[in-house]
């Protein structure tokens, strides 16, 4: 392509009179004009259709890149990795998305309400609350809070790639049928 060509694809991304559906079209058909940025986020849709996050650090080409992020199973790849684009590409502008996919992680780990966690960060256990947060920045830096219900303030679910996990705890109901036996106070 003539830098002429260049300009003219890069004015019509730019461009509110271009409909989305060929700002589309023209990403597709020129990847490799289209600049991404780096240290940053993106929301990738897998060719299986699940969406996982990435913090990218290089781009190695229009459908590759090297980062850090969520595996297809939840799972944070601390390492840096190659990723590919997969069917849609997007930077993760909106953290709306990302909270609400944290949040999924996190409840399928048991992170719920009312459940007693150890803390990612410090040794220590707070109860979950009902507040939600999320501070996104580089991987080490983003951070998914929630308020305790049994201290004041907020504590990490989700910080330097690690996240907090739920401690197992039982009934005293349940601990005398296990154990056959009755527990006095």
């Amino acid at each position: 392509m003539t830098d002429k060509q260049v300009k003219l694809v890069k004015e019509a991304l730019g461009s509110s009179e271009v409909c989305s559906m060929w700002k589309e079209k023209i990403r597709e058909t020129f990847p490799e004009i289209i600049q991404r940025d780096i240290n940053c986020w993106y929301k990738i849709i897998t060719y299986g259709d699940k969406p996982i996050f990435v913090y990218v650090t290089e781009w190695i080409d229009a459908e590759n890149m090297k980062g850090v992020g969520f595996t297809v199973d939840g799972k944070f790849n601390n390492s840096s990795s190659e990723w590919g684009t997969g069917k849609k590409c997007e930077k993760a502008g909106d953290t709306k998305d990302f909270k609400t996919f944290l949040l999924l992680q996190a409840t399928a780990r048991g992170m719920t309400e009312g459940v007693l966690a150890e803390n990612n960060i410090f040794d220590g256990t707070f109860t979950i609350g009902t507040k939600w947060d999320l501070e996104v920045g580089s991987p080490h830096n983003t951070t998914l809070w929630v308020d305790a219900s049994d201290h004041a303030g907020r504590f990490s679910i989700f910080k330097n790639g690690k996240w907090s996990t739920p401690v197992k705890t039982i009934t005293k109901h349940e601990a005398e049928r296990i154990l056959k036996m009755k527990i006095i106070d």
